[in-house]
């Protein structure tokens, strides 16, 4: 039963993206070249004329998002007979291409003339279906009227004569029919204020709809898994990513009741687009930390160090990849050209080399460290420079893309970048097979030399009785003749590399030393000074 649930729970990610892409915008019947969408916008700025086509929709739009309808209405070609209604007709043009057809300027000729195929003068912007007949809207040029003045670009008179047929054909306005005066005053964007309000609602109704929809789905899972199994210990895992995907098809379900622009509503598209991917590559990312973990948790990585470092640091750099991919795809969901962002990655190469070289230099180093494996995650290591004597001790805790981390015996964590570490002299302690003890055994001068012979034999036996003291290598040997003392060097090798361990046999070591001594009815030397004092003599007394 492993498979089945874990596909269920891979699909119900994998539809999301899908979901938010697919909606269906109220959109022309035959969309037109000249109306592309923003990633086609040109590369270039090209000069604008002030009678450019571009120009004037500019201006007509600018004056409608501020309800200057009678200054809108010098951008319709208004017949003489409906110049009162002229405002009127400005607003319902304006509500009109909302709801249906998108116009973006700065696809517009710049030129005066108009784009170089413009038949007569007369520009097509797009399409509308108005009561189950396709209408053209068109523009055109208008000359200058008076010496001194620029023509100016107007919808054309098709278009206009056309205006009231296409208003009545939009979709009633549920909100318009029932809500106050004050909710149906224009915000900012150019949407009402019950749908700058209703967007807030509608995003807490979809998170609420998320959590009852992933708890079901809960539900339906500790039905068909195995709860001992691994995927029922991995599926919790999804547990966030699966929430937000559920609340982006909410929001998408219901995001028609807001009736939106046509352009609000093609952002709200590209957004939550967005937010699929962004539960897609979230749930990847999981779905990658639980494979590392289960890989380094399981039993196959017994006695294989190498496996687990490599397994870290292919996770992170999977990770990395991932969201650098999510990344790339959000954000052309968005509307950025993909081939732009790595043109302007490109252009800053050079500036992000020159800044990155430290990285760059732990990275290879990271590599270079995995590649020779001088130790492994768990390893007590002892890191030393070739010029300088200062060593760091430590337990390696992690091997990262940058710097490796050792824990000390003092519970602190030093970091050391990569680069510096792979250049530097490396002593691992794990990979010995014991720990070599050394001390010395400082005596007062009374003792004779057969004497010493006998305590150093006496010294050996003791120090060899030690359980965890490997016999065969114990040496005891007058190592220097001091100012005040016969200093003996005792050397022996511990069967351990585990550090308490050792100090606790060096300690056991040394009281044996110390009881040797005392039944040889020898004494430790302690350090003497002589003082001698100069100067004049004290007189004679009588």
């Amino acid at each position: 039963m492993k498979w089945p649930a874990t596909l269920l729970a891979v699909l119900v990610v994998l539809v999301f993206p899908a979901f938010a892409r697919a909606r269906v915008v109220p959109a022309p019947a035959a969309p037109p070249a000249a109306a592309p969408t923003p990633a086609a916008l040109p590369s270039r700025i090209e000069e604008e004329a002030a009678d450019s086509p571009r120009a004037s929709m500019r201006r007509f739009l600018d004056l409608s998002a501020h309800a200057q309808w009678r200054e809108a209405s010098t951008y319709l070609d208004v017949p003489r007979a409906q110049e009162k209604r002229g405002p009127e007709l400005a607003s319902r043009l304006h509500e009109v291409l909302e709801r249906k057809l998108v116009i973006h300027p700065e696809l517009l000729s710049p030129q005066s003339s108009g784009a170089p195929d413009a038949s007569g003068g007369i520009l097509v912007l797009g399409e509308i279906d108005g009561g189950g007949r396709p209408q053209p809207i068109t523009i055109e040029r208008r000359p200058a009227l008076a010496p001194g003045e620029h023509g100016v670009w107007v919808f054309g008179r098709g278009t206009v004569d056309a205006i009231d047929r296409l208003y009545d054909a939009l979709e009633t306005d549920w909100a318009s029919e029932h809500l106050p005066a004050p909710f149906l005053a224009r915000g900012p964007k150019g949407l009402y204020v019950w749908q700058w309000l209703g967007i807030p609602v509608l995003a807490l109704g979809s998170a609420a709809a998320g959590l009852l929809l992933t708890w079901l789905l809960g539900l339906l899972v500790r039905v068909v898994v195995d709860p001992c199994s691994r995927t029922a210990r991995f599926l919790p895992r999804l547990r966030q990513p699966v929430r937000l995907a559920w609340a982006t098809v909410a929001f998408w379900l219901a995001s028609p009741l807001l009736v939106l622009p046509l352009r609000a509503s093609e952002f709200v598209d590209r957004l939550l687009g967005a937010l699929g991917y962004l539960a897609l590559f979230w749930a990847a990312i999981l779905v990658l930390m639980a494979a590392g973990d289960e890989a380094t948790e399981g039993p196959w990585v017994d006695g294989r160090p190498t496996a687990r470092t490599l397994t870290v640091v292919g996770v992170r750099l999977g990770k990395a990849v991932v969201v650098a991919i999510g990344l790339m795809l959000a954000l052309s969901r968005l509307g950025y050209s993909p081939t732009s962002i790595v043109a302007g990655l490109g252009l800053g190469g050079i500036v992000v080399a020159l800044a990155a070289q430290k990285t760059v230099e732990n990275f290879i180093g990271s590599i270079a460290i995995l590649v020779d494996q001088p130790f492994h995650i768990g390893d007590r290591i002892r890191v030393g420079d070739f010029v300088r004597p200062e060593k760091i001790e430590g337990v390696v805790e992690s091997i990262g893309l940058r710097t490796t981390r050792l824990r000390t015996t003092d519970r602190t964590v030093i970091v050391i970048p990569n680069g510096k570490l792979a250049d530097s002299r490396i002593e691992s302690l794990s990979e010995r097979e014991v720990a070599r003890l050394t001390t010395h055994v400082r005596l007062s001068r009374a003792p004779s030399a057969s004497q010493l012979r006998v305590l150093r034999a006496s010294l050996k036996r003791a120090v060899r009785k030690h359980p965890l003291i490997r016999a065969s290598d114990v040496t005891v040997e007058l190592g220097e003749i001091g100012e005040s003392s016969f200093d003996l060097h005792v050397t022996a090798f511990v069967e351990t590399i585990e550090l308490d361990e050792f100090d606790r046999v060096r300690g056991e070591v040394l009281l044996a030393c110390i009881e040797t001594v005392d039944r040889s009815g020898f004494e430790l030397a302690l350090p003497t000074h002589s003082v001698i004092a100069t100067g004049p003599q004290p007189a004679p007394r009588h």
